[in-house]
Order: C-alpha cells, then structure tokens, then sequence
C-alpha cells in the first residue's frame, strides 16, 4: 500500500468515524496473500480491475464480501466501483487513482454514511 495510517497527536483516530474509514480503505485496497500473517485479508478489487467491464458486478462483491468480513461494526449498502462519471474521472484514471464509492451503515446505531475511497489514502465524505 502506498499510504500508512493517519493518528491524531495522542496517537489515536479522532474519532469512531476515522477509525472505520480507514479500516474500510486499508480492507479494499489490500490485496489477499498481502498480509503474511493473515493472507485471506483484504480484496480482490485490485486483481479484477484489468478484467474486461463484465467483471465489474464480480469486483463489487469482493469489496462487500471483504468489508463485511473484516470491519462487523458497518453493514454495506451500496458499492460502486470508478463507473459512474460522478465518481471517477478520466484525468483521475490516467494517474492510477482507483475510487470506490460506499455506501454504510453503522451497526450500533443505524446511522447512514457515504464515503469515497481512493487508493492514495484519500477518503472523501459524502452526502448519505
């Protein structure tokens, strides 16, 4: 992965939102066999992405599949993948940046979040 976790001065996220966010990002973006110790964590998103655009239903189930296993505090909604131009541009494909847009919702307390994950770290908040 090309980007680390990001801690507030005292060395924790800032709050339960962060903490999910990036534990989402690092799941989606990492891919199986990464981790020594763990090789079945992550997604396959990264391996499907050169795959003609008929994979694309098969790369969405693999971010769900992947988050539900690996982050139980979210229940996955939706999930869209670098499709939509509302979520990916062109200029953003030609730097290598992949999006994937997620749709979630808190499992305590059923509240509704939209992110937008990139594979440079960042992670946008959206309208739910």
């Amino acid at each position: 992965m090309s980007f680390g976790i990001s801690l507030a001065h005292d060395g924790r996220n800032a709050d339960l939102l962060d903490d999910i966010d990036q534990a989402i990002s690092i799941i989606v973006f990492t891919v199986p066999g990464e981790r020594i110790y763990d090789p079945a964590y992550g997604c396959k998103l990264r391996n499907i992405l050169d795959a003609p655009h008929y994979f694309l239903q098969q790369a969405i189930v693999s971010v769900v599949e992947a988050v539900e296993k690996y982050e139980r505090r979210v229940d996955v909604l939706s999930v869209s993948i670098g499709v939509n131009s509302d979520v990916i541009s062109g200029a953003q494909l030609a730097k290598g940046i992949i999006q994937v847009k997620l749709t979630y919702k808190l499992s305590a307390s059923g509240l509704i979040i939209s992110r937008l994950y990139q594979n440079d770290g960042v992670i946008t908040k959206l309208a739910a």
